[in-house]
């Protein structure tokens, strides 16, 4: 079975993210859970740096193709993760998203 677990983030939220990441690590997920963090610009490099860092894979989406134009970030960052759900649905027996 494959799941995902969709996470948005910048660098306001590294911190939390931060920690989500080590408690699934913690709690032993593993290579049948795919964590999509959908993130801003100012999180890229730091999201390269630790994606092999982990038991599960780490999938590193940019938010600006999934953002609403016109819309500010606070409503992007809830936006696209409903937005990338429903892309990748087909692809995974269960697709959970972090607020």
């Amino acid at each position: 079975m494959r799941y995902a677990w969709l996470v948005t983030s910048n660098k306001t939220y590294l911190p939390s993210l931060r920690a989500m990441l080590n408690a699934l690590e913690y709690y032993g997920y593993d290579s049948s859970l795919d964590v999509h963090v959908i993130h801003d610009t100012d999180i890229t490099e730091w999201l390269e740096k630790i994606r092999e860092d982990f038991s599960f894979r780490i999938v590193a989406v940019p938010l600006a193709p999934l953002c609403q134009e016109g819309h500010s970030l606070p409503h992007n960052l809830i936006y696209a993760k409903y937005r990338h759900a429903w892309n990748i649905a087909g692809r995974y027996d269960a697709v959970m998203h972090i607020d």
